[in-house]
C-alpha cells in the first residue's frame, strides 16, 4: 500500500461479508466481474451478487496479507483513492487504451481476504 492511498466507502452492503460458508465466488468475463457471497438466513442460504461492469483487472489477497486499509471494506464496497495498483496499470507499456477514469474497488471477506478490481 502506498502512503498516499486512502479508503472511501462506495456502497454499504445489506448483508455482512463476515460469515460466508461457501463463498465468495468470483467470475471474471471480459468487461464484467461478478462476486457472489453467501449468508445464512432463516430459510437456509442466500447468495448476494456484486457486479462490476467495465472490470479490466482482478486480484484476490488472502486474509493474512490484507492491509488495514483494505480490511476497511468489511461489509461494504470501497474505493481505494490514489491506488498504486491502478497507477501501475496506467503506467504499464501497452497501447494506452485503458480508460483514464478507472477506479480501484475492494470488498473484504472475513476468513477469506479481499477481492479487488479495477
Amino acid at each position: 500500500m502506498a502512503a498516499s492511498e486512502s479508503f472511501e466507502e462506495f456502497v454499504k452492503l445489506t448483508r455482512s461479508t463476515a460469515e460466508c460458508d461457501e463463498g465468495p465466488e468470483v467470475l471474471l468475463r471480459p468487461g464484467l466481474l461478478t462476486v457472489r457471497y453467501d449468508v445464512e438466513i432463516d430459510a437456509g442460504r442466500a447468495w448476494t451478487p456484486l457486479r462490476f461492469a467495465g472490470a479490466v483487472a482482478l486480484r484476490v489477497i488472502p486474509e493474512p496479507a490484507v492491509s488495514l486499509l483494505t480490511a476497511s471494506a468489511y461489509s461494504k464496497v470501497g474505493v481505494i483513492k490514489d491506488s498504486e495498483w491502478l497507477a501501475s496499470l496506467l503506467r504499464a507499456p501497452g497501447d494506452g487504451s485503458l480508460p483514464q477514469d478507472l477506479k480501484h474497488f475492494v470488498v473484504f471477506f472475513d476468513h477469506y481476504g479481499s477481492v479487488e478490481t479495477i
